[in-house]
């Protein structure tokens, strides 16, 4: 692993959650995908009139497939598995605007990115399905920190889901977090104002969590904002529902045994 690292090792992971979820690439009809289909007919004649949506950040250049179901092969075909330390050297000569280093863990790599000429790290295991076992983001972050948050900007991608979880980020040494799933999902709900209203969510929240820890300003947010867990809490925690602790069996009301209440549980 380590003689990969340092020759250069930029390729794309199995993601096996993909196909267990009916994602392949190129695209190929099945009964499951056939069925989400003909159960969407809003959907599919949003298809039918506009056609299938493409990756605008993808527009004008040419693939060596020419299917648009297919892109996700073509941009696997594309990326160059040499990339390493020099040809980002070069491309900071040749860039002239900001340069952010995305997918950084380990803080000897932020160390040597700063000594490039790199303006930030993106702290990232790239949503943890591309290398099994990859560090969690949240634990990588406060060693970059440390070692580069005071030469360059260090941002935090993966996992953002709530505006806790950017304070979070920010206790532990980040400047600003990335988070793409909450904006597309409210894209896909409501457009542009599905967007925005996901972004007011997520500053509602921040502002939230803010207040509960005393935090006047954004600035304000620091180590004291957070701490590490005990070892095993972490598993306690995760057995119980999300914001609604669970009661001790001896004492559940027999109603929560419904069916009725279990719908609304």
């Amino acid at each position: 692993m380590s003689d990969a690292r340092h020759r250069g090792s930029a390729g794309l992971g199995q993601a096996r959650a993909r196909p267990r979820n009916g994602f392949r690439t190129p695209y190929n009809p099945n009964w499951r995908n056939s069925r989400d289909v003909i159960l969407k007919p809003a959907w599919l004649l949003e298809i039918l009139r506009y056609g299938l949506p493409g990756m605008a950040n993808f527009e004008g250049y040419r693939f060596t497939t020419p299917k648009g179901t297919d892109i996700a092969t073509a941009v696997g075909r594309e990326m160059d598995a040499a990339l390493d330390w020099e040809a980002i050297k070069r491309i900071r000569e040749l860039w002239p605007r900001k340069l952010l280093l995305k997918g950084v863990e380990r803080p000897d790599d932020a160390e040597r990115a700063a000594a490039i000429g790199c303006d930030g790290v993106v702290v990232s295991n790239h949503g943890g399905r591309q290398l099994d076992g990859a560090a969690p983001t949240l634990e990588a972050l406060p060693h970059v920190a440390r070692a580069v948050g005071t030469k360059m900007t260090v941002l935090l991608d993966g996992g953002v889901r709530r505006g806790v979880d950017i304070l979070k980020a920010r206790s532990l040494g980040a400047h600003g977090v990335l988070t793409g799933r909450a904006t597309l999902f409210g894209a896909m709900a409501g457009g542009e104002a599905g967007a925005r209203r996901a972004l007011e969510i997520l500053a509602s929240e921040l502002e939230r969590s803010m207040q509960l820890c005393g935090a006047r300003t954004v600035a304000e947010i620091g180590p004291t904002c957070s701490r590490r867990a005990k070892p095993g809490a972490s598993r306690a925690i995760a057995r119980q529902t999300p914001g609604r602790p669970r009661a001790p069996k001896w004492r559940t009301p027999r109603a929560s045994r419904s069916p009725r209440a279990r719908s609304w549980r």
